[in-house]
């Protein structure tokens, strides 16, 4: 499994809340239609964390996995111990493209606060990793055959060297 460790930082300045998603799929590579598994921790400010009443984070155009499931395709923040907030879904995108987060902070006393991140997850078209891996196939194949054949030059030139 490949896990994609992410951080976002809002109100850098201040270092009030830092938002650590850890994004985990089967393979190298994320094609459509491949669940994956997302964790957040939030960590906050002292000051701010008694004000704070949720973050939610979703993720632009996901689907919840199973498709069948009744959940949204994101995950709400959950309070916990030493000013963390964590939270975990799984996910997948039905579209190969450039996907980012959206989070939305929600405090005790004001207005909710809305943010995206930068491009965190790129999907890759089933066809792609196919040609991808159909091609690295090609190479591996054709680098071994080079083997071969030096090998095989080598054994000839040996042979008529050491032949009387």
């Amino acid at each position: 499994m490949d896990s994609v460790p992410q951080s976002f930082h809002l109100d850098d300045h201040h270092n009030d809340i830092d938002i650590d998603l850890e994004i985990t799929y089967p393979h190298a590579t994320l094609t459509v239609d491949e669940p994956v598994d997302i964790s957040a921790i939030a960590i906050i400010n002292q000051s701010l964390f008694s004000e704070m009443r949720n973050i939610v984070i979703g993720f632009n155009a996901a689907h919840a996995y199973p498709q069948t499931s009744e959940e949204r395709p994101g995950m709400d923040l959950i309070k916990t111990q030493d000013n963390k907030m964590t939270g975990t879904t799984k996910v997948f995108w039905p579209i190969e493209g450039k996907y980012h987060a959206n989070i939305s902070l929600e405090f005790m006393h004001g207005h909710p606060r809305s943010t995206n991140t930068v491009d965190l997850i790129t999907v890759y078209p089933k066809s792609e990793v196919a040609q991808y891996f159909s091609n690295k196939t090609i190479i591996d194949l054709t680098f071994a055959a080079y083997i071969v054949g030096v090998f095989g030059a080598f054994n000839i030139i040996y042979q008529l060297w050491t032949s009387p």
